[in-house]
């Protein structure tokens, strides 16, 4: 275990306010942590070089990096880069519980999880069409990128990069007439899909936090991050972070999590479709 300092010269000016951490190996993965209290400091160069460090991340035979909440969004942002150019999994460190529903009802959450990845591959090849015809035009507005891309918490705190149709203008910052009308009509939310089928995301489920929105769950909610992110859920959905209450969230989501049955997913999906059919503001 070892204090490692960054170079902050070299490094993006957000991550260089974050110049110490801690490495540990243990059980095949490597665990990025606060620095110690201890003044003994030991550099490492990798860390200083984005393309050296990814290097590093491959030639090495950790099988996972896990990294702590505390470093702050910037760190972390880093890492799920370096890890994802590296082809290392990363995962936030959280406390671990058995009372999420893939623990307490397994047979259950197995058929939740199955039938959700082949409903959401047969409705990603029926809208992918439409999906194209958003993406040209959203593209065809300011020559941006049909998608906006976040890195998000998902299950056993795995960090993964999860997309929705971009609503704001590259020129303005505003948000676009198309942008406005996918928000309104949940169909911003098209794109994560494809997170469906990869087994990241579940069609129901618990919000899905992205890293800067994460780390500021209260530590007695923690564990709530360890559940799979669904596309829609019974909470209130925003990426805005200034607008959101955290604690009333997080409180949802535990009773979401405590009373969580496969009849109550269906109950919520059905009334997704309801309320995007009419309009109704929703979750």
């Amino acid at each position: 275990m070892s204090n490692l300092t960054l170079q902050p010269q070299t490094l993006p000016s957000a991550v260089s306010n974050h110049t110490l951490c801690r490495l540990l190996w243990r059980q095949g993965k490597l665990w990025v942590l606060p620095p110690a209290t201890s003044t003994r400091q030991i550099a490492l160069p990798a860390l200083a070089h984005p393309k050296w460090f990814q290097l590093c991340l491959e030639r090495s035979k950790t099988m996972a990096v896990v990294i702590d909440p505390n470093l702050g969004s910037e760190v972390i942002n880093f890492w799920a880069e370096a890890c994802e150019k590296a082809g290392k999994p990363l995962y936030l460190r959280l406390p671990t519980t058995r009372t999420l529903p893939n623990k307490k009802n397994v047979w259950a959450w197995r058929t939740k999880c199955l039938v959700e990845r082949l409903v959401g591959l047969v409705l990603l090849v029926l809208l992918s069409p439409l999906m194209l015809v958003f993406a040209s035009g959203l593209m065809l507005q300011d020559g941006g990128p049909a998608c906006n891309r976040h890195w998000c918490i998902g299950q056993r705190g795995r960090v993964f990069r999860m997309a929705q149709f971009r609503r704001e203008s590259l020129l303005t910052g505003q948000k676009t007439r198309l942008g406005q009308w996918l928000e309104l009509s949940r169909l911003d939310r098209l794109p994560r899909l494809v997170n469906v089928v990869r087994g990241e995301m579940a069609l129901i489920g618990t919000k899905p936090w992205i890293v800067e929105e994460a780390i500021k769950v209260p530590p007695e909610f923690q564990f709530c991050l360890n559940a799979l992110p669904g596309t829609v859920g019974p909470r209130p959905l925003g990426l805005n972070i200034p607008t959101l209450d955290i604690r009333a969230i997080c409180q949802q989501e535990v009773a979401y999590l405590k009373n969580w049955t496969l009849w109550r997913d269906s109950q919520t999906g059905l009334l997704a479709v309801v309320q995007m059919l009419t309009g109704q503001e929703g979750n």
